[in-house]
C-alpha cells in the first residue's frame, strides 16, 4: 500500500493535513512525525511513497532530516517535498540545488494536491517548473486587522448570519482570523468576503482552529 509521512511539529497542521489527505486520496496510508528524529525512525522501518516535511522543527529540522536521509537512503530522499512558512536564503538555494518540490505556507489546497500527486507519479519536475517561482513570497504577510465576513458552507446552523471576524494576517495562500464564539471545525468550507482587500466570495477551508482567553482563532487556506 502507498504511504505518506507527514513531518510537522504543529499539531493543528498535522491534524489538518491528515484530514485533507484522507478525504482527497484513496488508498494512501498516513504516518506522522513531529520532527526529523521521529521521521528518520519511521523511514528506517517503512519505505514511504512520499514524505512531506516542514523545515523549522525542534531536534532535527527538515533540511538536516533530508541530508541524513539522503546519506542513508538516497532513493527515499528523492520522494521528499518541503512545505514551510519560511523558505529563503541558503535553505531555498539548497532545495533548488537538490531539485526538490516545495510549497510556502499558507498555500492553496490545489497546490498541495498537485504536490502530492507529483511525488506519487514521480513527476515532481513538472510541479517545480509550474510552481517553483511561487516558493518565494510575493509580499510579506499583511497584518490588516480588517473586518472579514465568513459564511459557512455546511456549518450554517450555528451561524444564521455571516460571522464577523477580525483578519490578523493575509497572504497569497490564506488568512488567519480572530473572533468571539466557538472554534470552527477543522476542514469546514467557507466563503470569505473582505472589503478592505477587495476579496469577494473567495472559497477557503479551515486548516487549523483553537480557542484561548475566550477568543477563537482560525487559519484558512484558499481552495
Amino acid at each position: 500500500m502507498k504511504s505518506i509521512l507527514i513531518v510537522e511539529d504543529d499539531l493543528r497542521l498535522q491534524r489538518f493535513y491528515k484530514s485533507y489527505i484522507e478525504t482527497t486520496f484513496e488508498g494512501l496510508r498516513i504516518f506522522q512525525a513531529f520532527d526529523g528524529e521521529e521521521a528518520l525512525s519511521s523511514c528506517n522501518s517503512i519505505n514511504h511513497t512520499m514524505i512531506l516535511t516542514d523545515i523549522e522543527m525542534p531536534n532535527i529540522d527538515g533540511i538536516q532530516f533530508y541530508k541524513i536521509l539522503k546519506n542513508q537512503n538516497i532513493e527515499l530522499s528523492e520522494r521528499v517535498a518541503f512545505v514551510s512558512g519560511s523558505i529563503s536564503g541558503k535553505n531555498l538555494t539548497f532545495i533548488r540545488q537538490e531539485k526538490r518540490p516545495h510549497l510556502l505556507k499558507p498555500h492553496s489546497l490545489d497546490h498541495l494536491r498537485d504536490l502530492i500527486n507529483s511525488i506519487i507519479s514521480r513527476e515532481e519536475g513538472k510541479f517545480i517548473s509550474r510552481y517553483g517561482h511561487e516558493c518565494k513570497r510575493k509580499f510579506t504577510r499583511k497584518k490588516i486587522k480588517e473586518e472579514c465576513r465568513l459564511s459557512m458552507v455546511s456549518y450554517s446552523l450555528l451561524f444564521k448570519e455571516p460571522l464577523i471576524t477580525e483578519t490578523l494576517d493575509y497572504s497569497e495562500g490564506g488568512i488567519s482570523i480572530n473572533f468571539n464564539g466557538h472554534p470552527l471545525p477543522l476542514g469546514e468550507q467557507c466563503i470569505v468576503d473582505i472589503k478592505a482587500l477587495d476579496i469577494s466570495e473567495k472559497a477557503a477551508i479551515v486548516a487549523w482552529a483553537d480557542n484561548s482567553e475566550n477568543i477563537s482563532k482560525a487559519g484558512l487556506m484558499w481552495v
